[in-house]
């Protein structure tokens, strides 16, 4: 597992997060390429297609998981020489036989106390519009720290990312894992970090009517702590939530699993050897 820190800015040391959410996404799909990189130089294959079509899994906590989502609506796609494989490779298939994989370079997102829509900051935000002060206020913060910004309910970047229906960031044939917690005090509501199960997928046309597409829609699993694990035994918040054994265990059983989807009888509690 490869670890990113994003969003430095010049004066704050390694204090990440801080920058422009978009430039972030930026970073995020320079070190996605180079971990591909690093891994086709250490993964031996018989077929050089196979190259073309590896993927990563990516696990993000709060601001990350926005980063995340971004990359993966605005920038993850595939480079003209790899667009022109797959279309030379999909001209060999059968006509009949959908195609129901996103051109990608990422197979899952697990997100852990995800900014998901926002955050009220718990109704301070709203206050601030009520006095009159948010912009002197937005304005000033985002001279240090750009993104503290963005990750607000209503923002520039959550309009950009969610579009005007505000309600979905999913992309198709990307596999979505949210786990969140109630008692999140930094995205407020805390159900902002649940999202929109997306639709049934949608059949058009193609080259008139020869041919007809399905694009498969996201697989979007939402987990709240609190439904599965009484009382929150482990207390865990917006950050402890994501050293939460719930969270940990439902993160591997999502990755190890072949279908997108996981048992929701996950284990609260780490068993005594550790595991």
């Amino acid at each position: 597992m490869k670890q990113l820190k994003y969003g430095m800015i010049p004066g704050f040391g390694t204090l990440g997060g801080l920058s422009d959410m978009r430039e972030s996404a930026k970073e995020l799909d320079a070190f996605i390429q180079k971990v591909l990189t690093a891994t086709a130089t250490t993964t031996t294959t018989t077929n050089a297609s196979s190259a073309s079509t590896q993927k990563v899994d990516i696990v993000a906590h709060s601001e990350g998981a926005a980063v995340a989502r971004y990359y993966l609506k605005f920038l993850d796609r595939q480079t003209k020489q790899e667009q022109q494989q797959q279309q030379q490779q999909e001209q060999q298939e059968e006509e009949e036989e959908f195609l129901q994989e996103r051109p990608g370079r990422v197979r899952s997102l697990v997100s852990i106390a995800p900014v998901g829509k926002g955050t009220s900051v718990l109704g301070l935000l709203a206050m601030t519009q009520i006095l009159g002060i948010y912009d002197f206020l937005a304005d000033t913060v985002q001279q240090y720290c750009v993104a503290c910004v963005q990750i607000l309910e209503g923002s520039d970047f959550m309009q950009e990312l969610y579009g005007d229906d505000g309600l979905q960031a999913e992309v198709p044939g990307v596999r979505y894992l949210n786990v969140i917690t109630n008692r999140d005090r930094a995205v407020t509501p805390f159900t902002n970090g649940v999202m929109d199960i997306p639709e049934p997928p949608k059949f058009k046309g193609v080259n008139g009517a020869t041919k007809t597409e399905v694009e498969a829609p996201p697989l979007l699993q939402n987990l709240v702590l609190e439904n599965h694990c009484d009382s929150n035994p482990d207390q865990s918040d917006h950050c402890g939530i994501f050293q939460s054994p719930f969270a940990l265990h439902a993160t591997y059983a999502f990755l190890a699993s072949d279908s997108g989807t996981i048992d929701t009888n996950i284990p609260c509690t780490f068993s005594t050897d550790g595991a």
